[in-house]
């Protein structure tokens, strides 16, 4: 009964979402041309990298209403692109517009709304329902995920979440401080935080960085275990490997610089993520995690770009950017001087079978990032969707456990490639649901408009995704 209610209750944002077209929005348009595209659109045809004019001109027209947007957003809007500030902008008036409340009010109305079923069903089950609508919303309007009514939403249920957890431990601390008899108020505690000044946790966040960086961390999975003998063990990349294969990875989702500083900027997407990765650094063994990654960061850069450009012959030489990026992930990991390497510790039959899974984390982080920044189209996100759901649908969730990365490859690449060639073995013992789901993927097929490539490449991106859902 419960998922019913919410269900309704998130509906209503969801039909307060749909209820303005186009016409709608674009009342509340300003200076700027808006696109005409073909498809439903309400963003700025303006370069994504242009900041400051959009919100500049709104901000000095409206300055009150300016003032509670980057309140309700978190934001600092003056930062943004024309596109992101734009898009935002539109999506809470739209969202005052609907709800019949002034920005200022629109935080408290939610939670007063809400506050029964969170407190009933949880904020974690909000929280993922919220991820859902956003993706919806996106879509309806053409617009990014993080400049969703939902996204705000999303990151109002994650900052409560957030107090609430700390609340819990500052509990728990005060009580075994009191046990031992020394009392300290919660001004002394926040007095303390602020005087250490410390980056606030953005790891909860779901904003683009923190799914980009989720991405790097399914290409490490994917480099780890590798097989490099028919009948010996596996190089697993160990801690210190996972570090380099985390900062290999993140080079190929997103453009990192290499002169980060111990001070960075919060309001910039890419010192954002920078402090994501940072803070997977700093439980190792490194005197100045800083200046370790920003070399790193460029060693990654410069090898990956040199092993791209190389030729077959190369292959075998053993001292090549192959074997350089081999022996700083398995080898060597956190050495001062990873383009050092022994022809004695790489054969070239271990860099053959590295090359064929860098070759394939490479194009599954190009695809993937491709799917986060928006770059894929439609079709392309909801075949892959269908794709993944096919997959899942075949494994029974009671069985899920008694399967692992192995196994689950093993089983997936038959399936993949029956779909690929379009027939399903009739011999296969699978349930009539998971056979019609598989033959409506295979009709999909018949019917795309993408090419044979493309439909390939997002079939192995969703095996890829499928396989790292289980265990070693």
């Amino acid at each position: 009964m419960i998922w019913v209610i919410v269900i309704i209750i998130v509906g209503v944002i969801v039909y307060a979402l749909n209820k303005s077209n186009f016409n709608d929005i674009s009342q509340h348009k300003v200076e700027g041309t808006w696109s005409n595209q073909e498809n439903k659109g309400i963003v700025n045809p303006t370069d994504a990298s242009r900041t400051s004019n959009f919100w500049t001109n709104f901000k000095r027209r409206k300055p009150q209403i300016a003032n509670e947007i980057e309140k309700l957003s978190g934001r600092n809007m003056a930062k943004l692109s024309d596109k992101d500030a734009r898009e935002i902008v539109s999506s809470i008036e739209r969202w005052s517009s609907n709800a019949g409340k002034p920005i200022s009010q629109l935080k408290d109305g939610f939670f007063n709304e809400l506050n029964p079923v969170i407190d009933e069903l949880g904020l974690d089950a909000m929280i993922e329902r919220m991820k859902q609508e956003r993706e919806k919303e996106a879509k309806t309007f053409n617009i990014s995920l993080d400049n969703t009514i939902s996204a705000i939403l999303l990151e109002l249920l994650i900052e409560r979440k957030t107090k609430k957890e700390q609340q819990i431990m500052q509990n728990h601390l005060n009580q075994v401080l009191a046990d031992k008899g020394i009392n300290i108020s919660e001004e002394q505690i926040q007095q303390t935080v602020d005087e250490l000044n410390l980056a606030p946790d953005i790891s909860k966040l779901d904003r683009e960085e923190n799914r980009l960086f989720a991405l790097a961390n399914e290409g490490v999975k994917m480099l780890d275990n590798l097989t490099v003998e028919l009948r010996g063990e596996p190089k697993r990349l160990g801690e210190n490997g996972e570090i380099e294969a985390r900062i290999l990875c993140s080079t190929l989702v997103i453009d990192l610089h290499s002169h980060f500083k111990n001070e960075i900027d919060l309001d910039i997407q890419v010192d954002r993520y920078f402090l994501l990765l940072a803070d997977e650094t700093l439980g190792s063994d490194i005197d100045d995690p800083i200046e370790f990654l920003n070399s790193r960061i460029s060693f990654y850069q410069n090898n990956i770009k040199a092993f791209e450009g190389m030729n077959e012959l190369e292959l075998f030489s053993i001292d090549n950017a192959l074997g350089i990026l081999y022996n700083a992930l398995y080898i060597h990991p956190l050495s001062d001087n990873p383009e050092m390497i022994s022809r004695e510790e790489i054969s070239s039959n271990e860099l053959v079978l590295f090359r064929a899974k860098l070759k394939k984390v490479i194009k599954f982080l190009q695809n993937g990032r491709n799917r986060i920044i928006g770059k894929s189209s439609s079709e392309e996100e909801t075949f892959r969707a269908s794709a993944l759901d096919a997959l899942n649908s075949v494994i029974p969730s009671n069985k899920r456990g008694q399967m692992n990365k192995d196994v689950a490859w093993l089983f997936s690449d038959q399936i993949i490639f029956m779909i690929k060639n379009g027939n399903i073995d009739e011999k296969l013992p699978l349930p009539y649901e998971v056979r019609q789901n598989l033959n409506k993927l295979i009709l999909t097929i018949k019917n795309s408009s993408m090419t044979s490539s493309k439909i390939g490449e997002i079939l192995d991106d969703a095996q890829q995704e499928f396989i790292n859902s289980f265990s070693d």
